[in-house]
């Protein structure tokens, strides 16, 4: 979803002039859109890194620092 909105948000005379100025579509994904998408997913990429990378002590404090048996589930369900 978040890939859709950055998609719609790209100017659209960008790439109108891309092609007047007789870019191929790879040209127009390599120099106009991978950029921009870049450009804006970066800071959304580094938080979420950095989320996870929080959640390490967590993990490591309800497993012992041992991954799980293969016999036994990873996640209990309550009833």
């Amino acid at each position: 979803m978040q890939i859709t909105g950055i998609l719609q948000n790209i100017p659209g005379e960008l790439y109108e002039a891309a092609r007047l100025d007789g870019a191929s579509w790879w040209q127009t994904y390599r120099f106009i859109t991978m950029p921009y998408l870049l450009f804006v997913t970066t800071p959304y990429l580094i938080t979420t890194f950095t989320a996870n990378v929080n959640n390490f002590n967590v993990i490591y404090m309800l497993s012992g620092g041992n991954p799980t048996p293969s016999g036994r589930p990873q996640v209990r369900p309550t009833y």
